[in-house]
């Protein structure tokens, strides 16, 4: 009965300090995010996703180097 209390005793401090701490966690890569809803829009061409401000322009796909492929018909090579 002692160990229970032991145990319950350590899971409550514990959940304490990860209470407290979280308040100065932040999540994400980047600092600085703006962050948005119905009542604070995105400035300019910035739209809101998952409650921050993002851009949403295609990426253009950059090819570094191509992927050599066997001429068809070939035999697939064996190492």
């Amino acid at each position: 009965m002692k160990d229970l209390a032991y145990c319950l005793g350590l899971i409550f401090v514990l959940g304490l300090l990860l209470v407290m701490v979280s308040g100065h966690l932040t999540e994400g890569f980047e600092s600085g995010l703006q962050r948005c809803d119905v009542d604070k829009p995105c400035d300019g061409h910035l739209k809101c996703i998952n409650g921050f401000c993002a851009k949403t322009e295609p990426v253009d796909r950059v090819e570094v180097s191509e992927v050599p492929l066997l001429p068809s018909g070939s035999p697939a090579p064996y190492f």
